[in-house]
C-alpha cells in the first residue's frame, strides 16, 4: 500500500506550504523586509562556558575591547596635525555612544617647566616652533604611559581608543559607525588604519552576511548544475531544490526560535543543510526515474516505489547522520553546540522533504515520456560493472590496505596540533588584516591581554618594594620573546617621580619613601591610574601587547606567566585575564571536546549500525570505511601542520556523519541483490551498478557545495570547505572500493530482514533446527542460508548427484525414494521441520531421490554458511549444531527401523 504522502499528495504539499509560510514568517519581518536572523561575529560564542576573562571587571577596559584608530604620517608632529588628533578626539568623546577616548591628547604629559611642575594633557597647548614640537615628541617617546600604546616607537603612528557603551549596544553601534566616519573623514591627512575588537566584530558581521548571501545562491546554483547533470529533465532539478531550499527554511525558522544566531561557526550550517537535503533527494528522484525507466507506470506508482525502496535506508542513515552532529552538543563551546543542534534540525529536515515532500512532488508531477538509457547513462553502470570486478577479486588485498592505512593515518593525527590564528582570519590581501599587521608592527603587539597582580595587605602597591617588585616582573614579561610592551602603576610612579626631579633621567625609579609615593600618587591621581591600580592599591593590572596571533602560543604565553607568578618568592600573585587569552585556551580545549564528541558519535552510529545488521560484527564492518574517513582527514591534518581550530574540529563529525550514509546505501542493496542472485559476485556487480550514479553525484554535489564557501572573505570558511570537500571525496573513493570489498566477504543480515521474515506458525517449536531459539534467532538463521521455493513434481536431487547442501522444510511435502531390486521405493515423507541432506553434508553420500510432492519452500545451508553462522553468531551456531546433531540422530533411527522392516 503506497504511504499517505504518495497517495494524497496535495494534503502533503498542503502542509508543507503552511510550514514554509510560517517559517517565513518568523524569519523575515513582512512589514520591513528585515531578516529577523541575528549574527555574532564577535569572539564570546567561542569562549567556553564557565570561562572568565579576568577577576576585575575594568581590567581589559581600553585595552581588547576599545576600537583602535590610528592615524599615521611620517611627520606627525606638526601643530596642524596634532590639533586635528585633538580635535577628532573632542569630536568622538561627544558622541552619544561613547564612553571615553583615549589618545595623546588626553594622555597627561608629566614635566619640570622652568622650575615648575607641570600635570597637563600633551595637546592641552600645541607648540608651534620646531624645538617645542621636538621637545614634545621627545617627551612623549619617553613617557612609557604613552610610547607603544598611544603612539609607535618611531613617533609616526598615533593611536585613539575609542572605549564604547557596554550597557546599549544599540547606541555603541551608533557610535563605532560616527567614529569610524570621523576618523575615515581625515584620510586626506592622514593614513587611517582601524582595527579593535568593535571594528573586527562589525567587519566579520558585515562578511558572514555577504558570505551568507553569496554562498545560498551559489550552493543552490552549483547543486542544481549538478541535478542537471545528473537527470537531464526540469523536473529532476526543481523537485530536489524546492525540498532542499525548504529544508534550509524550516531549519533556520526554528534556530531563529530558539535565538540562536550566526558566528564564525554557524555560518557553515546552511551550505551543510543544503547538501544533506540534496544528498537525500537525490537518492529518492534516482530511484523514480530508475523505476520509470525498467517498465511504464504512473507517477504516483514510481514515486510510492522510489519511497519504499529509499525509506528504510534513508532513516538509518539520518539517524547516524544525526548521531554524528548532536555529539557537538556535548562542546562546552556555545559556537560548537549551537552548531551541533542546527545541523541536528537540519537533518531532521531534511528526511522531512526527502521522505515527504520531494515524493508528493514526484507523485503530482508526470512522468517524462521518454526515459530510455542513452549511452551517457551507462558510462558510469559501465565504469561499476568494472569497478565491482577489481573489489571481488581484490578483496582482501584491499582491506588489507585499509588496514594498514588506518594504523598509518592514526598515526599521523598524533601529530595534530590545536590553535587558531586570529590575524589569518581575514584574506592577507584584505584592508582589515593590512591595518592589523601594521598596528602589530608599529606597537610592538596588537594582541592584547593583561596582569591582574595582587601583593599581601592593603595599600600593598604604596609599597616602594611591592612597586619593584611589579618593575621587575615587566622586565620579566618584556624579555618573552612574544611580548611587545607593558604598561603598570610603577610606569606612572617613575614617570610622576622623574617629574618632581625636574626631569632628571637618573630619577626614573622608583622612590625609597612610602610617604613620597602616596604623595606621588596622591597628586597625580588621573583615569589613567584608575586604570592601573585600583582603590585600596591591593590590586594592580599590567597591560601587555602580544606580537602573538597563535592561540597555541598566546595560550602557552598564559601558562608560563602565571606559572612565573606562582612563584612564592615573587612576593606576587595573580592570573592572565582577557577575551584573547580565555579565547585561547577555549581553543586549546578543542582537542578534548572533538575526542568526546567522535567517539560518541562514532558509538551512536556503531549501536545504530549493530542494530541494523543485527550483529555487533557487522557493525564494526559497517563503521570501519567510516572511521578511515576520518582517520584520513586527522592525518592530513597532522601531516599538512594545519591546526584542530574551532571549524577545522567540525569536519571529523560531519565526514563519520555524511559518509556513512553511502556506506548504508550500498549495504542494503547487496544485501537485496545479495538474496536473488544467491552468489556474491553477481550482488557485487548488481548493487554497485545501482547505487553507483546516486552515491557519485551525490558526492559529487556535496564537494561542490561545500566548495562554494572557498570564495569567501574568511579564511576559516575557505579552509573548512576545502577540507570538507576533501574529505568527503576521499568518501566516495573508499566507499566503492572498501565497501563493495567488506560486504562480499560476509553475510549480511539486516533488521528489516529479520523482523519481515515469515517462517510461519511457531517455528521454534514445530522446526526441531530451530529449537530452544528465539524467534528472532531463529530469522537470523534462516537468512544466513538461502530461500526458495519449488512447485510439485520437482525432483530436488537424484540418488546419483552429490549433495553438499542442507535443506529444511518450511512448508509443503516432499518424498525421499531408494532404488531397490529395480524397484522404486519411498523411504520417508517428510513436511514442515524435516531436514534434507544431514547425513550426506557430514557423514558422506546416501543414495536417495529426493521429490516434491506439493509446492515446497524450503531454506538451504551449506558447510560454509553454516561456519558462517558460528563465526558470527557463535551461540545461536552452538544451538544450531547440538538440533543437527538431535535430528541426524532420529534420521539414522528412522533408517534402521525401516531396514529391519524390510527383513
Amino acid at each position: 500500500m503506497a504511504p499517505s504522502m504518495v497517495r494524497r499528495p496535495g494534503v502533503a504539499l498542503g502542509l508543507a506550504f503552511v510550514l514554509t509560510l510560517a517559517s517565513l514568517a518568523v524569519l523575515v519581518d513582512l512589514r520591513t523586509g528585515a531578516v529577523r536572523l541575528a549574527i555574532d561575529a564577535s569572539l564570546e560564542p567561542l569562549l567556553a562556558e564557565g570561562t572568565g576573562a579576568t577577576s576585575r571587571p575594568d581590567t581589559t577596559r581600553g585595552a581588547d575591547s576599545a576600537l583602535v584608530i590610528g592615524l599615521s604620517h611620517a611627520d606627525l608632529f606638526q601643530p596642524e596635525r596634532l590639533a586635528a588628533l585633538r580635535a577628532l578626539g573632542r569630536d568622538l568623546a561627544a558622541l552619544p555612544g561613547v564612553a571615553d577616548v583615549r589618545s595623546l591628547a588626553t594622555a597627561y604629559d608629566v614635566h619640570d617647566e622652568a622650575g615648575d611642575l607641570r600635570i597637563e594633557p600633551f595637546l592641552q597647548t600645541i607648540p608651534q616652533d620646531a624645538a617645542a614640537l621636538a621637545g614634545l615628541r621627545e617627551r612623549a617617546l619617553a613617557n612609557p604611559l604613552v610610547a607603544g600604546t598611544l603612539l609607535s616607537q618611531d613617533g609616526s603612528l598615533a593611536i585613539v581608543l575609542v572605549g564604547l557603551r557596554e550597557d546599549d549596544p544599540e547606541a555603541a553601534a551608533r557610535g563605532y559607525a560616527a567614529a569610524l566616519a570621523r576618523a575615515q573623514a581625515l584620510s586626506s591627512d592622514f593614513s587611517v588604519h582601524v582595527s579593535g575588537k568593535p571594528h573586527l566584530d562589525a567587519v566579520l558581521g558585515d562578511t558572514l552576511r555577504n558570505t551568507l548571501q553569496r554562498v545560498v545562491p551559489a550552493a543552490s546554483l552549483v547543486l542544481g548544475l549538478v541535478l542537471l547533470l545528473a537527470f537531464r529533465r526540469p523536473r529532476g532539478v526543481l523537485v530536489p531544490l524546492v525540498s532542499m531550499l525548504a529544508a534550509l527554511l524550516w531549519t533556520f525558522a526554528i534556530g531563529a526560535k530558539l535565538g540562536y544566531s550566526l558566528n564564525l561557526v554557524t555560518v557553515m550550517v546552511p551550505p551543510l543543510v543544503l547538501t544533506l537535503a540534496f544528498a537525500y533527494c537525490m537518492h529518492v528522484v534516482s530511484e523514480h526515474y530508475t523505476l520509470a525507466r525498467e517498465r511504464p507506470m504512473s507517477a504516483r506508482a514510481s514515486a510510492a516505489g522510489a519511497l519504499a525502496a529509499t525509506r528504510v535506508p534513508l532513516l538509518i542513515t539520518g539517524i547516524t547522520t544525526l548521531a554524528g552532529f548532536l555529539a557537538l552538543t556535548l562542546s562546552t563551546i556555545p559556537a560548537i553546540a549551537q552548531f551541533g543542534v542546527l545541523a541536528s534540525l537540519g537533518v531532521v529536515a531534511s528526511m522531512i522533504a526527502a521522505l515527504v515532500l520531494c515524493p508528493s512532488l514526484l507523485a503530482v508531477l508526470p512522468v517524462p515520456r521518454t526515459l530510455a538509457s542513452g549511452a551517457r547513462e551507462q558510462r558510469l553502470p559501465r565504469f561499476a560493472s568494472h569497478l565491482s570486478d577489481f573489489d571481488f577479486h581484490h578483496r582482501r588485498g584491499i582491506i588489507a590496505t585499509s588496514l594498514v592505512l588506518l594504523v598509518l593515518s592514526a598515526a599521523a593525527a598524533s601529530r595534530i596540533e590545536v590553535g587558531m590564528n586570529y590575524g589569518a582570519v581575514f584574506h592577507e590581501d584584505s584592508a582589515i588584516r593590512h591595518d592589523f599587521d601594521l598596528l602589530n608592527a608599529k606597537l610592538g603587539g596588537a594582541n592584547p591581554f593583561a596582569l591582574t597582580v595582587r601583593a599581601r595587605g592593603l595599600e600593598s602597591f604604596r609599597e616602594p618594594e611591592a612597586l619593584r617588585r611589579l618593575a621587575e616582573l615587566q622586565v620579566w614579561l618584556e624579555a618573552q620573546p612574544e611580548i611587545g610592551g607593558s604598561v603598570s602603576a610603577a610606569d606612572y610612579v617613575r614617570v610622576l617621580h622623574r617629574a618632581f626631579q625636574r626631569d632628571d633621567p637618573a630619577a626614573f625609579a622608583i622612590p625609597d619613601s612610602r610617604r613620597m609615593i602616596h604623595q606621588l600618587l596622591l597628586f597625580g591621581g588621573s583615569d589613567d591610574l584608575e586604570l592601573l591600580l585600583d582603590p585600596g592599591a591591593r590590586e594592580a593590572t599590567v597591560f601587555v601587547r602580544s606580537r602573538s596571533q597563535e592561540s597555541a602560543e598566546i595560550a602557552a604565553l598564559a601558562a608560563r606567566v602565571e606559572a612565573h607568578l606562582a612563584d612564592a618568592s615573587h612576593g606576587l600573585e595573580g592570573e592572565v585575564g582577557g577575551s584573547l587569552v580565555v579565547a585561547s585556551r577555549t581553543i586549546e580545549a578543542i582537542s578534548h571536546g572533538q575526542l568526546r564528541s567522535l567517539l560518541a558519535a562514532t558509538g551512536v552510529i556503531f549501536i545504530v549500525l549493530s542494530a541494523m545488521f543485527t550483529s555487533l560484527r557487522m557493525g564494526v564492518v559497517a563503521l570501519l570505511p567510516n572511521v578511515l574517513i576520518v582517520l584520513l582527514y586527522l592525518a592530513v591534518l597532522g601531516l599538512a601542520g594545519i591546526p584542530l581550530g574551532p571549524t577545522t574540529s567540525l569536519i571529523g563529525c560531519i565526514a563519520l556523519g555524511i559518509a556513512v550514509d553511502d556506506t548504508v546505501h550500498y549495504f542494503a542493496r547487496f544485501n537485496s541483490d545479495a538474496k536473488k542472485a544467491v552468489r556474491k559476485m553477481p550482488a557485487t556487480k548488481s548493487a554497485l551498478r545501482a547505487v553507483i550514479r546516486p552515491v557519485s553525484f551525490t558526492s559529487l554535489g556535496l564537494c561542490l557545495g561545500f566548495l562554494t564557501l572557498t570564495f569567501s572573505e574568511i579564511q576559516t570558511q575557505v579552509q573548512f570547505g576545502g577540507l570538507a570537500a576533501l574529505a568527503l571525496a576521499a568518501a566516495w573513493l573508499v566507499d566503492v572500493t572498501l565497501t563493495p570489498a567488506l560486504a562480499c566477504s560476509v553475510r549480511i543480515v539486516t533488521l528489516w530482514d529479520v523482523l519481515g521474515l515469515d517462517l510461519g506458525q511457531d517455528p521454534t517449536g514445530q522446526i526441531p533446527l530451530f529449537q530452544d531459539l528465539s524467534l528472532r534467532e531463529a530469522r537470523v538463521v534462516a537468512l544466513m542460508g538461502e530461500r526458495r521455493a519449488s512447485p510439485a513434481g520437482t525432483q530436488l536431487f537424484k540418488a546419483v548427484d552429490p549433495l553438499d547442501t542442507l535443506i529444511v522444510v518450511t512448508s509443503g511435502e516432499l518424498s525421499m525414494y531408494v532404488e531397490e531390486w529395480g524397484q522404486r521405493v519411498r523411504v520417508a515423507r517428510l513436511t514442515r521441520g524435516d531436514v534434507v541432506g544431514h547425513g550426506e553434508l557430514f557423514a558422506g553420500p546416501v543414495h536417495l531421490d529426493v521429490e516434491t510432492d506439493t509446492p515446497v519452500r524450503m531454506l538451504l545451508f551449506t558447510t560454509a554458511t553454516l561456519e558462517g553462522l558460528r563465526r558470527r553468531y557463535p551461540r545461536i551456531g552452538a544451538k544450531i549444531y547440538r538440533n543437527l546433531n538431535r535430528v541426524q540422530s532420529r534420521s539414522l533411527n528412522t533408517l534402521l527401523e525401516w531396514l529391519s522392516s524390510q527383513r
